[in-house]
């Protein structure tokens, strides 16, 4: 009997560690593909506003970090 018990213990902890390295693995992709995500979104929004930026005003810097926005 304690030898079934035993097996028992050994399967359940094989299985237990089977699934945590599933799991890693799992969270691992997600992060990566939640980064890759972000990082699209990042740069379209970017691309858009500064698209908008530089199609409806220009800059003119005029040294002493003060600019003057004009608007065309």
């Amino acid at each position: 009997m304690a030898i079934l018990v035993m097996i028992c213990e050994g399967l359940s902890h094989c299985a237990s560690t089977i699934w945590e390295l599933q799991e890693m693995r799992f969270a691992a992709i997600f992060d990566d593909v939640s980064l890759v995500a972000i990082t699209i979104i990042m740069a379209a929004t970017m691309t858009v506003v500064l698209e908008f930026y530089f199609t409806f005003f220009l800059c003119i810097h005029l040294g002493f970090g003060l600019i003057v926005i004009v608007e065309l």
